[in-house]
């Protein structure tokens, strides 16, 4: 039968076809919503009849299916199997792109990856036993979902959202996390780890405004209790500063200094202190 545009528009019912003589294995079928061009062969490779998709009409012409079918019979008559080949090429598409996309993700710079480094390269190297293994902790408990993500699609909301998370229970332990998590990104800028452009939100979201719920006593919450120092109590602080590790000993010589909250210390940015005279 030869190929003629009334012919294709009169198969209407699913399942309809037309072969075509001196085209041994071209078809052209009624799909749902399309007229299709199909090569219907037997395999060389195993003896079991195949077919593959050509192409779509109109926007394929039979002259061009013909082109199409007898490049897909060339490749039969070699004796390889059209159906299989174009199976195996997907294949090893996909699995090229799940290579790229594991390697991209073990090449990524993580959040985790940006915390293993502060830890590795200052926390473990400077911060006493106890210090770097609750840092260890936190890392590894609180960061949730960022912890996968690249830091530099760290934005600003999910900063605001993982502290937030923490201050509703924990305020304490969130202003921990937020001032880690601001040193670790430090860290990583210093070495050149992220962009020049990168901005460090840890150090911007939620400043000042973590309020501890105060202390509890049996399970009930007494708020906070404060008092002032007496003189002997602060002889006896300034007197044990050295046993503290650097960052607490630096804090609470500001707070000895200055009476500055310590909320507005631990917030403090390089940007905001100076040094004059010496």
């Amino acid at each position: 039968m030869q190929f003629n545009a009334r012919i294709a528009e009169a198969l209407l019912l699913l399942g309809q076809h037309i072969a075509f003589n001196g085209y041994p294995g071209l078809r052209f079928s009624a799909m749902a919503k399309v007229r299709t061009w199909f090569y219907r062969y037997r395999s060389t490779v195993d003896g079991r009849l195949r077919q593959v998709s050509i192409g779509h009409w109109p926007s394929m012409s039979f002259p061009a299916a013909i082109v199409a079918w007898e490049a897909l019979k060339n490749q039969r008559d070699s004796g390889s199997d059209p159906a299989l080949a174009a199976k195996q090429a997907k294949l090893e598409a996909k699995a090229l792109l799940n290579k790229q996309e594991t390697e991209k993700t073990e090449n990524a710079y993580t959040v985790s990856v940006l915390c293993d480094e502060y830890l590795a390269g200052h926390v473990c190297r400077h911060r006493a036993k106890k210090g770097s293994t609750e840092i260890t902790r936190m890392f590894n408990t609180m960061l949730g979902d960022i912890a996968d993500l690249s830091s530099t699609e760290i934005t600003r909301a999910m900063a605001f959202n993982l502290i937030q998370k923490y201050a509703a229970t924990s305020p304490v332990q969130a202003g921990k996390l937020r001032c880690e998590l601001g040193a670790a990104w430090d860290y990583a800028m210093d070495a050149g780890r992220l962009p020049e452009e990168a901005v460090n939100w840890w150090r911007l979201i939620l400043r000042g405004k973590i309020r501890s719920k105060g202390k509890t006593i049996e399970g009930k919450n007494i708020g906070v209790v404060k008092r002032v120092l007496t003189e002997d109590e602060i002889g006896e602080l300034i007197a044990w500063l050295p046993n503290f590790a650097p960052i607490i000993a630096d804090v609470l010589t500001l707070y000895l200094w200055t009476g500055t909250r310590g909320s507005e210390i631990v917030g403090m940015s390089g940007t905001e202190i100076s040094e004059e005279g010496g």
